[in-house]
């Protein structure tokens, strides 16, 4: 599902960059041919001397659309003719980062055999491999880091790697054939600072306005608290295995045990706890057990449900392994942070989780 839903993203695109629907007098024959899925148009195009690489309007050719409808028979044949395994559209796409997109391993072998770069990058510089990796093609993957691809690469706008990814996406295949090319299991995505009002909301105001404003470290995330957030067990217990730190802190003190908790994760929870995760840790003013509480893990959500580790077994975890049921709330959070309903009231202060 997620291959089918990122290759139709990826035709809209196409199609609104080129201003052409399918059919329309201006693409070159074999464009039209390769975009309306006819091999056999194609085949004959070829044989009668059509240029593989011509492109239609927006830059895009015979390739991308072949690429774009995992049409391997069409890749083939445009790949003996000689077609442009680089060439980039005017989306800055190449034929391999599409083929990163949906995921499909065979043309991306079939495109690093002929020479497309390893190392090609989308207009967000997310690389294929993190492509890869977010459509959960083991195959894909391999193959590239198979021909050299950086486990280590950082796409530009938050400095993410492809295990940050994988681990997101809950993809533990993935993340166990990242480790084993030394993928960094302690990199860190980029941190920045954002003014919010303590009401929650961001603000464009400041401490000289008269508005009550805190700046707040965001990012800073690791791959374990990735695996934390999505309630990969599996990629946890990987990471871990690899050296990751059971106790990492987001860039404003959030831990991996308080995201899993405050997400509705109780098997990763539970599992951090096994591994040493301090259970009465309150960097930011509350621990684990408000979070828990807080999320509604006590309660019968669907939101909680969806982890058979929440609810009260996580608490009664947390509980066992020295959760103090007393500690009380030190201050409120000036943002929601990491999930869709999870904020502490300022006027929850002195709360206890009980």
């Amino acid at each position: 599902m997620m291959r089918r839903v990122t290759s139709t993203a990826v035709g809209v695109l196409l199609v609104a960059a080129s201003g052409l629907a399918a059919g329309q007098p201006g693409a070159p024959p074999l464009v039209q041919a390769a975009r309306n899925q006819d091999v056999d148009a194609v085949r004959e195009l070829l044989a009668g001397g059509a240029a593989a690489s011509d492109p239609q309007a927006d830059g895009s050719t015979a390739l991308h659309w072949a690429v774009h409808w995992e049409q391997t028979e069409t890749v083939d044949l445009l790949i003996a003719a000689g077609a442009k395994v680089n060439a980039g559209n005017d989306l800055g796409m190449t034929p391999i980062v599409m083929a990163g997109t949906s995921g499909n391993g065979a043309i991306v072998r079939r495109l690093l055999t002929a020479g497309a770069a390893v190392g090609a990058t989308g207009a967000g510089g997310e690389t294929v491999l993190m492509l890869a990796a977010r459509a959960g093609s083991l195959d894909a993957v391999t193959a590239l880091l198979e021909a050299g691809a950086d486990a280590n690469a950082r796409e530009t706008t938050r400095e993410q790697t492809a295990l940050m990814w994988a681990a997101s996406g809950a993809q533990p295949d993935i993340v166990a054939m990242l480790l084993e090319h030394d993928a960094d299991v302690r990199a860190r995505s980029r941190t920045s600072l954002r003014v919010f009002n303590m009401g929650g909301s961001r603000s464009a105001g400041s401490a000289s306005s008269g508005i009550a404003v805190e700046e707040v470290a965001q990012g800073g995330s690791t791959p374990l608290l990735f695996a934390a957030r999505s309630g990969d067990v599996e990629s946890a217990r990987l990471l871990l295995d690899a050296g990751a730190d059971v106790h990492d802190t987001t860039a404003d003190g959030n831990s991996a045990l308080i995201i899993a908790a405050h997400s509705g994760q109780g098997s990763v929870a539970a599992l951090l706890l096994e591994h040493g995760a301090d259970p009465n840790a309150a960097p930011l003013g509350y621990t684990p057990l408000h979070a828990a509480v807080v999320r509604g893990t006590l309660r019968d959500r669907s939101v909680a449900s969806t982890d058979p580790g929440a609810g009260v077994p996580l608490v009664r975890a947390l509980l066992a392994h020295g959760a103090d049921p007393n500690a009380q709330l030190q201050k409120g959070t000036p943002v929601r942070r990491w999930s869709h309903d999870f904020a502490m009231m300022a006027r929850w202060v002195g709360a206890t989780p009980y």
